[in-house]
């Protein structure tokens, strides 16, 4: 309703008067409807952020998606790897490829999922990356930490001791010049090198041990990582 003060020098001036607490419509509604007088602090909106945990896999999974596809690698890493997947499955070793091409979103995703997760830096450490607003900080650390291993889990990263490092933020899967991928067979077999000699290798369940698997896949320049199980690029990082 409204009402007037006294006329003064300029006529009457209107004035609101909020209803009453008992009335239809609450004068505390009004303020938190933001309708109404609502206090607010300069410059802030109301987070949008959301907590880090299984939800963030799914999102990446549309958003943030990776290739397990030697075609999308580049050349000329991509014909080499090519060339040494055909040699040991010539040999007899059965090849998974995991991963070929990552995007720098879902890059992001596995860094801090894995550092946190381990306790390898605090959530409030991790840094933000536009177009990715999850919270990695719950308030708690424990709660951080759980969060965190549910994408780990969900993303099928590996961890110590297959991988003693961070999924890199500046990764060659980003440029197609990685591949992550499970290379098995029973016993020893003969592997061809590119140029055509044989070296016997046995199978190890440590892959990073298996220096003469390593060798063969240099002499393609492929170049395996020695602290992240299923990893080979270009460089060995």
């Amino acid at each position: 309703m409204t009402s007037f003060r006294t006329p003064g020098p300029l006529g009457p001036q209107p004035s609101t008067v909020l209803p009453s607490d008992t009335g239809s419509t609450n004068a505390r509604t009004l303020f938190a409807a933001g309708t109404v007088g609502a206090p607010a602090s300069a410059g802030t909106t109301a987070s949008t952020k959301r907590k880090s945990g299984t939800y963030w896999v799914t999102w990446a999974n549309s958003n943030a998606k990776r290739s397990t596809d030697v075609a999308d690698l580049s050349d000329p890493f991509k014909t080499n790897v090519k060339a040494f997947i055909a040699a040991l499955k010539a040999a007899g070793a059965k090849v998974k490829v995991n991963t070929t091409t990552r995007s720098k979103k879902r890059a992001y995703l596995f860094h801090w999922s894995w550092k946190i997760s381990l306790g390898k830096c605090s959530a409030s450490a991790a840094k933000e990356m536009p177009g990715v607003d999850i919270e990695w900080d719950h308030g708690d650390a424990e709660k951080s930490k759980a969060g965190a291993q549910e994408m780990v889990s969900g993303f099928g990263l590996a961890v110590p001791p297959k991988s003693k490092v961070a999924p890199s933020l500046n990764s060659n899967h980003i440029r197609g010049n990685a591949i992550d991928m499970t290379i098995t067979w029973t016993g020893k077999i003969k592997i061809k090198k590119k140029d055509g000699t044989e070296v016997e290798v046995a199978h190890m369940k440590d892959a990073n041990a298996n220096t003469s698997l390593h060798t063969v896949g240099e002499s393609y320049s492929v170049k395996k990582n020695t602290k992240d199980a299923p990893h080979w690029s270009t460089t060995g990082r």
